[in-house]
Order: structure tokens, then sequence, then C-alpha cells
């Protein structure tokens, strides 16, 4: 339970971390505040199906933050983000690769990507993977748009 909370408050130290970011970066200060519960976040699942990922930033805001779940064995491809990316390892893990350097990264673990890191991905085979994801500024989540919206 305790690293549960410890988990909880990291993930949401992130968030807190992506706002202001946001905000000391020229954010739109009229924009509205507001709370998403995680249940309520809207889902899009990849065209794989090994993939989901549910939204939890507001719309317009200058970072993404959404929770990316991956099943046992998935792999991301080889692929650069024009944004900085960080994910915060809720369940599972797996190999990271950034810029040709293998990392094995598991729960309690913050992976920070700079904007054009050379990245790629393997789940480990027998766990669900769950990370709390972070792009800062938010354009490169847009490619989660292709993804398929799953019903509430």
């Amino acid at each position: 339970m305790l690293k549960r909370t410890l988990d909880l408050r990291w993930a949401l130290g992130l968030a807190g971390a992506a706002f202001v970011s946001g905000t000391l970066l020229g954010a739109d200060t009229a924009r509205k505040g507001g709370v998403i519960s995680s249940g309520d976040a809207p889902v899009r699942a990849a065209p794989s199906g090994k993939a989901r990922v549910r939204t939890l930033s507001m719309p317009g805001a200058q970072a993404f933050v959404g929770i990316l779940e991956l099943a046992p064995g998935a792999k991301v491809p080889v692929h650069r983000d024009s944004d900085d990316e960080f994910v915060y390892v809720l369940e599972g893990g797996g190999a990271l690769f950034m810029d040709g350097v293998r990392h094995e990264i598991g729960p309690g673990d913050l992976v920070t990507m700079p904007a054009n890191a050379e990245v790629r991905f393997e789940a480990k085979a027998d766990e669900q993977s769950r990370v709390l994801q972070v792009f800062s500024p938010a354009a490169s989540a847009t490619k989660y748009e292709q993804w398929v919206v799953e019903a509430l």
C-alpha cells in the first residue's frame, strides 16, 4: 500500500511539474483548470490492439499527460518524438533503448527522453506495463489521434 501511495505521489508530482512548466513557458492563462477522473478519461487503442492510452490532460493543455498501457511482450518501434517525453513506470517494464543504449526499467523508474532522442521499447513478456507518460509540449501526442477511440 505504501509503495502504491508513493507511486501515486510521483505520478501526481510529475503531472504537476508538466503543468507548471507549461505555465512558465507561456501557456494560455485564460484556460480553465479542472479535474479529470481516470475512469472518465478518453481511451484510444493502437491498431495492433497491444497498447492503449488514457488521456488525462485537458484539451488545449501545453503538455500531454496520459496513462499508456502495453500488453505483455509489446514492442514500440524505433522512433523520435519532437517533444521532451517523461515516462514514470507504474507496473511492468522492460528494455528501453535510447540513442543506442539499453536500459532495463521497472516500477518506480522515471525515464527522461529529450526531444529527438532515438527510442524503442520492448515490454516484459510475462506482464502488462503501465506508465504515466508526459510530453512537453504536447505535439508528439497527436500520434494517438490515429488510434481507435474506445467507448467509456
